[in-house]
């Protein structure tokens, strides 16, 4: 096969990207770093709302048109602070109010995607995390949907134990709400328990997601691949693939297998090293199957 700069497949299928892009950057520099990515067949790019919501309206909209001109794909990451099983009814409230003002920025950048964290168990049960979350997720949804905002809410897969987001809870959390589907988090599904890292744990992953969301799981979406360490209690940082465990070349095999679309974003501390090291992986491997 050629990887002179065309696509290789006649579907396209797992885009490759980025996470972390500031939104403060100026015109220039958006332009250059969407260059670079485009320069490097890497296609989409997630922009971090992780400090916080204090985004210009002139910044997105010279994100949006820079990534439209360079063809990259947006989502956006929504602040770490939010938790929708918080206790008290203020943090309750501020949450959700990040969470909807997230998707309201992230629509003005031409981002398609919020990705966010759930929340954590506070001491209660899955089962009782479950039904807040499910509550006040529903309730900003039909906020965002009432004002026609057109953002996908995509509930994480956390890596603490202390954090509601296993597999199996996301998957119900998006089973219930409609404009609501996953990201996938591999490190962290890993770093949870320290198994779901070979081929077939992998797989039965995928099939859970096909019995939960049918094809649309499978046909967008939105994943997040990276090293990562972890120790009793989950996850402690995300590293580079190389120095850790995470079996990449296997997981990207399991994605060409199930026909899978959409994209996966490093969230490495080397990006975009990283992002083409799982990219070289996905297409070397399609080529041995």
């Amino acid at each position: 096969m050629n990887y002179n700069g065309t696509d290789i497949f006649k579907n396209k299928y797992m885009m490759f990207g980025v996470s972390g892009i500031p939104p403060e950057l100026t015109r220039n520099e958006y332009d250059a770093l969407f260059g670079l990515l485009k320069d490097n067949k890497l296609r989409c790019a997630e922009v971090s709302f992780s400090e916080g919501l204090g985004q210009k309206t002139e910044n997105l909209l010279n994100l949006k048109k820079s990534a439209i001109e360079n063809n990259i794909k947006l989502s956006v990451h929504s602040p770490y602070f939010i938790n929708l099983n918080a206790q008290e009814e203020k943090k309750v409230r501020l949450g959700m109010l990040a969470l909807y003002e997230s998707a309201r920025l992230s629509n003005i950048a031409g981002a398609d995607s919020l990705v966010f964290h759930p929340g954590f168990y506070m001491g209660k049960s899955s089962e009782s995390a479950f039904e807040k979350i499910l509550e006040r997720t529903k309730k900003v949804r039909k906020d965002l949907d009432d004002n026609n905002i057109n953002v996908i809410l995509r509930p994480e897969t956390m890596g603490k134990k202390s954090q509601f987001g296993n597999v199996d809870e996301i998957l119900s959390l998006c089973e219930s709400v409609e404009g609501v589907l996953p990201c996938l988090d591999f490190s962290h599904i890993h770093a949870r328990d320290g198994k779901q890292n070979t081929h077939d744990e992998f797989y039965d992953i995928f099939l859970k997601v096909e019995k939960s969301l049918g094809s649309e799981g499978l046909k967008n979406m939105h994943c997040h691949v990276s090293g990562i360490e972890y120790g009793e209690h989950g996850e402690i940082r995300h590293t580079h693939l190389l120095k850790s465990d995470m079996n990449f070349d296997d997981l990207m095999i399991i994605f060409y297998e199930f026909n899978a679309k959409g994209r996966i974003i490093s969230e490495s501390s080397d990006p975009f090293g990283d992002s083409l090291l799982l990219k070289d992986s996905y297409e070397s491997n399609i080529i041995k199957i």
